[in-house]
């Protein structure tokens, strides 16, 4: 083998190791979604008031809808409370939904 394949042969092995380590480092976004026309988020944090328990808050994005999860790390067990369109909370606030001032 030549000194001139050699170089051509680490060259591409760097770029290729260099191409694969862009791909592992690289962060992806989450893909499961419940359905293809809704776009969700999660967002989790302490549950205020509640002692050994921990929020998860699931968000519809296209509609405003709050389904709210509480994890209990005492018993390991979930809480799932019936969700909440926010969206709609907020305009009955403003005198918008008929319930407001």
């Amino acid at each position: 083998m030549t000194q001139r394949s050699l170089l051509a042969l680490i060259v591409v092995n760097a770029a290729l190791l260099a191409g694969l380590m862009a791909m592992l480092v690289t962060p992806r976004t989450a893909e499961a979604q419940f359905t293809a026309g809704d776009r969700y988020t999660m967002i989790s944090g302490l549950a205020a008031g509640r002692s050994n328990n921990a929020a998860v808050y699931l968000i519809n994005l296209n509609n405003g809808a709050v389904a709210p999860i509480f994890v209990s790390t005492a018993n390991d067990s979930l809480e799932v409370f019936s969700g909440r369109v926010v969206s709609r909370d907020t305009g009955s606030a403003r005198g918008g939904g008929g319930g407001g001032r």
